[in-house]
C-alpha cells in the first residue's frame, strides 16, 4: 500500500500499527529501527472486509485484541473486538442506528480505549446529555 488514504491510526507497545483505509481495518508491523524502515517497505494486512466502515481501532494492553467501531452489520455503528492476529470478530454492542455518523463521529460511536479487559467507547445512545457518554459493554 503506497497510495491511498490512511485514517484513525493506533499503535501498540509491540510495534503494531492499526489504521483505516478503504473503509476497512489494516494491521502493519513497524520496523524496530530507522535503518530498517529505509531498507524495506512496511506491508499491511487487511483485517476486515465489509460493506460498512470500520474505524477507531484501539489495542488491548497486552496487544492481543483490537477493538473498533464498525457499521458493517446492517449499517448501524456498534463496537466489535477481534484478535490482533486476525480471526473471529465479536460484536460487543447492539445499540447503533442508521443515523450514526461513523466517519468524523461527531455524534456517532467511537472506541476510546481499554480499561483492563473492558472496552471503553463513547456513544450518544441511552444518554440524556447533549453529548456522547463513555460506556463499557461489560
Amino acid at each position: 500500500m503506497s497510495h491511498g488514504y490512511y485514517r484513525f491510526p493506533s499503535i501498540d507497545a509491540h510495534g503494531h500499527l492499526a489504521f483505516t483505509s478503504d473503509s476497512d481495518l489494516f494491521l502493519a508491523v513497524l520496523p524496530t529501527s530507522h535503518e530498517r524502515l529505509a531498507q524495506q517497505p512496511i506491508l499491511a494486512t487487511r483485517l476486515t472486509r465489509g460493506q460498512g466502515c470500520a474505524a477507531f481501532a484501539t489495542f488491548s494492553a497486552d496487544g492481543e485484541r483490537l477493538a473498533f467501531a464498525s457499521s458493517h452489520e446492517g449499517g448501524a455503528t456498534d463496537v466489535f473486538v477481534m484478535p490482533t492476529a486476525g480471526g473471529q470478530i465479536s460484536r460487543l454492542t447492539f445499540e447503533g442506528n442508521q443515523d450514526d455518523e461513523l466517519v468524523g463521529a461527531r455524534n456517532g460511536t467511537v472506541v476510546c480505549g481499554w480499561h483492563g479487559d473492558s472496552v471503553l467507547y463513547a456513544s450518544p445512545h441511552f444518554t440524556t446529555l447533549p453529548d456522547a457518554q463513555v460506556r463499557s459493554p461489560n
